[in-house]
């Protein structure tokens, strides 16, 4: 078949059976899906005091007990490093050098997960990243607990900041995610600029220095 030939036949196809044309306002259609849903939600606004909302409220607390879990475990060292029995069990006498490194191990396990925990947090899910870096501060806490030498108990301080940047990076977002439609645009507020998570964090030191 000659190339005048294909094109003949090409032109036949298109008259039998033409192209359908585009949707004529595709893009105006979703708009006004996205205007009834706004309208919807505002329409629909929710009791604040509801036991469905207190219910929720509890929920989304959990993204600020995360924040208090590390302000407990950055702060846990202040209290135990004046204790005789600390001291002496691992040879730490007062300005001793081995004692800032003790306190900035935490501080570099955190680092550490920084290169991965976003990742974490946005393929395995809030919840679950939460409850990865939470196991994770249980193994630092039982390697902590147990030590028996500095090394040991420099290992158990490295897996707690690990686990508390891994729990910490999901907990904000988590929070944010699972506020009620109506109120979402005010939690990131309350979470950063009210200082939400600052209030928890402070929660930390004060468990942690009343508990020792």
């Amino acid at each position: 078949m000659s190339a005048y030939d294909e094109k003949a036949r090409a032109s036949e196809v298109e008259e039998e059976h033409p192209a359908a044309p585009a949707a004529a306002g595709a893009g105006t259609g979703i708009n006004s899906a996205s205007t009834v849903l706004a309208d919807a939600v505002a329409s629909q606004k929710p009791n604040p005091w509801s036991k469905n909302m207190i219910k929720l409220y509890f929920i989304m607390g959990i993204g600020y007990l995360v924040s208090t879990m590390n302000g407990f475990d950055s702060s846990l060292m202040g209290a135990i490093n004046a204790m005789p029995a600390y001291q002496e069990s691992f040879g730490l006498k007062g300005e001793h050098s081995a004692t800032g490194i003790v306190f900035i191990i935490y501080n570099l396990g955190q680092i550490a997960a920084f290169p991965f925990c976003g990742m974490l947090a946005d393929g395995l899910g809030r919840r679950l990243c939460i409850l990865i870096g939470c196991f994770i501060v249980l193994v630092g806490t039982a390697i902590q607990g147990s030590a028996q030498s500095l090394g040991q108990f420099m290992g158990g301080r490295f897996v707690l900041g690990l686990g508390a940047a891994i729990a910490s990076a999901a907990g904000p977002a988590y929070t944010v995610e699972l506020a009620h439609p109506h109120t979402a645009a005010l939690w990131p507020e309350c979470i950063t600029t009210s200082g939400g998570l600052e209030i928890f964090w402070q929660a930390g030191p004060l468990t942690a220095h009343t508990s020792t």
